[in-house]
């Protein structure tokens, strides 16, 4: 096999595996607000019926279903084969990018991860759940500290600042509008983009 030809299966291979770890951090943002189990199967909005294996792979079985509920036929949102069309990309442009150091990608992939749980949750529940920072932190952390690219105290520095900044932002907002300008949730949440 030709070099060209074993890049394209990986390219392949990531854009399918990103598409499915996107898949279940969508089911994370989208049961964590609502304080349901991550774990169990996948039911229907409208019926509350499971949801068959075939209508679960990603992207995919949004269109092999045409947009529907297989048992009680009502319309199941394009959104989940776009939220998953979008992360397999993004798991696929930081492959591209990273693929000659593997810790890079291997922070770039829990970022996409954790921003995906996030951005869904947000989306839909305007929360950034304490669990999903609390998840993902240590382990953003322990890769920078590891990281060949930056010194380990670049990490701590840059969680500091984005939180501080964040911080005050907040502070000026409550102050200037009389209301709160910014979420618990976002200045956490930039603690840990800062690291």
């Amino acid at each position: 096999m030709s070099d060209t030809t074993v890049f394209l299966i990986a390219l392949a291979s990531i854009t399918i595996f990103g598409a499915n770890l996107s898949s279940f951090f969508i089911l994370v943002g989208m049961r964590l607000p609502k304080n349901q189990s991550i774990l169990g199967r996948s039911r229907c909005d409208s019926c509350n019926d499971s949801i068959p294996g075939h209508a679960l792979i990603p992207i995919l079985g949004w269109f092999l279903t045409k947009g529907r509920c297989a048992q009680c036929g009502m319309p199941v949102s394009i959104k989940y084969p776009i939220y998953e069309g979008i992360g397999g990309l993004l798991y696929t442009i930081g492959f591209v990018l990273l693929q000659d150091n593997l810790i890079e990608f291997a922070v770039y992939a829990v970022f996409i991860s954790m921003m995906i749980t996030v951005s869904v949750s947000d989306i839909q529940s305007m929360i950034v759940p304490d669990k999903v920072l609390i998840a993902f932190f240590p382990l953003i952390f322990a890769l920078r500290m590891i990281s060949p690219l930056t010194t380990w105290y670049d990490a701590i520095i840059g969680g500091i600042a984005a939180f501080a900044f964040m911080l005050l932002l907040a502070y000026y907002g409550k102050r200037r509008f009389k209301q709160d300008a910014l979420g618990g949730g976002d200045i956490k949440l930039y603690g840990v983009i800062g690291v």
